[in-house]
């Protein structure tokens, strides 16, 4: 019988260590790794600066402007072959204690401002193979009879400025999405009736619109109102265009789809009133958005029928600002990246900012996890990197390596993860109480 037990106790023992090795990178209380193990590394990206100077005095010196000491940041950022383009502004887009935004471009290690756009914050920028359109967020020193349309041309270093109040972007507030199919180029917008409103009368003096233009932003046509307050994205998908909007300051978006070019839009029902202030993205042939308590995706697919996908446990889409209202997200937060969704996302008991993955939508790793917040993500294909940005006096550009194959952290549920654990720590007990069953053995103990 002891020879038995003996035998039991040292099977269990194994069993014990041998999940201890297997399923010690994968243990989490609620989202948060205990054990990482990613190969993946957070990098500062030289932006040759002198000892001394920060991205934050840069920018000042180069814009003029007065950067936030909390805000000042890359809103988004547009890699174009070996050039990463960046929407620098001096607080959030769209928010009004910033004094204004910057155009500027990374090659190598050098940093050169292009142009100083007259807006209060950048956030949107498309690349149409030729040009690269740059949403007006909020005109600064302009007025709001019209929104202004920007377009770089990469090839001959020429910015031009868009602004017509007649044929142009009119009566608009701020330009939030762009999608540009062919030659048609399309925005999603926030506009008023012409009264220009200090505080909007919902559906009735403000409204979200969709705009089109064929001769790349250098005059529009309206469309169609879309939603009570403002229209937050437009983009192609399915051979249709679906677009995100809300009908009050604080609400949660809908989504709908045009099949007639924008002219008319039916709601999906199933993402009605639910959804958050993040771009649209395709990803494994389905539309991503992200819910409005940020605690879950969304896919459509060809069917117009949607899926929800939870995060894992623990994590919030995005991060938290401590502003007025709940609603403010930064809105480049989903990059897609050789098979895999990335996105920013947060543990709002630590304010631990991460960047996680999944290839399905339903299985999850954690590729970094850092103190540092970061407003956006973007892949550089050039060099085969996430590039990520951080905000305020130590703002920053990281890049995260994607070249080869870096191992991730497999991030499990939390019941799962328990389970495991309880499994081990059992394994264990019963291992060292073979031990010393064995060592009273030998010692006639």
């Amino acid at each position: 019988m002891m020879r038995f037990m003996n035998r039991f106790f040292l099977i269990a023992f194994l069993l014990g260590l041998t999940l201890t090795i297997v399923f010690s990178d994968r243990i989490i209380v609620e989202g948060t790794p205990l054990k990482a193990s990613s190969s993946f590394t957070l990098q500062d990206i030289n932006l040759g600066f002198p000892i001394g100077q920060t991205f934050l005095n840069w920018y000042d010196l180069q814009s003029g402007h007065h950067g936030s000491q909390d805000y000042f940041g890359a809103y988004m950022t547009l890699p174009v072959s070996d050039t990463l383009y960046l929407a620098l502004g001096s607080d959030l887009p769209a928010n009004d204690p910033g004094d204004g935004s910057y155009f500027a471009s990374l090659n190598g290690s050098i940093l050169t401002g292009i142009a100083k756009p007259d807006e209060q914050g950048l956030h949107e920028m498309i690349y149409d193979g030729s040009l690269i359109h740059i949403a007006g967020t909020d005109p600064d020193p302009d007025d709001h009879t019209a929104g202004n349309h920007y377009i770089y041309d990469p090839q001959t270093n020429q910015f031009t400025k868009y602004r017509d109040p007649t044929h142009g972007l009119v009566d608009v507030y701020h330009t939030w999405g762009l999608w540009k199919s062919t030659s048609t180029l399309y925005a999603a917008v926030g506009s008023h009736d012409g009264s220009d409103p200090t505080t909007c009368n919902f559906s009735v003096n403000c409204f979200g619109q969709i705009f089109s233009s064929s001769n790349n932003g250098k005059s529009w046509n309206k469309l169609s109102n879309l939603g009570g307050y403002r229209a937050y994205d437009v983009f192609g998908y399915n051979n249709a265009l679906y677009t995100i909007s809300n009908d009050t300051i604080e609400g949660a978006l809908t989504m709908r789809k045009s099949i007639d070019g924008g002219y008319n839009w039916s709601e999906i029902n199933s993402l009605s009133a639910n959804l958050r202030r993040v771009h649209l993205i395709e990803f494994n042939n389905q539309l991503i958005s992200v819910s409005f308590d940020r605690q879950k995706l969304y896919g459509l697919n060809n069917y117009d029928q949607a899926t929800s996908y939870p995060l894992p446990n623990g994590y919030l889409a995005g991060i938290t600002y401590p502003i007025t209202g709940t609603s403010y997200t930064d809105y480049n937060i989903l990059a897609v990246a050789k098979g895999y969704l990335y996105i920013v996302a947060e543990n709002p008991s630590t304010l631990e900012t991460a960047i996680l993955r999944t290839n399905d939508l339903i299985n999850w790793e954690g590729v970094v996890h850092t103190s540092e917040r970061m407003i956006s993500l973007a892949y550089w294909p050039y060099w085969d990197w996430l590039v990520v940005a951080t905000p305020g006096s130590q703002a920053s550009l990281k890049s995260i390596d994607l070249y080869g194959s870096p191992t991730a952290v497999t991030i499990n549920s939390f019941s799962q993860s328990t389970l495991s654990y309880k499994w081990i720590l059992a394994g264990l007990f019963l291992g060292l109480a073979g031990i010393v069953s064995g060592l009273r053995r030998v010692f006639h103990l």
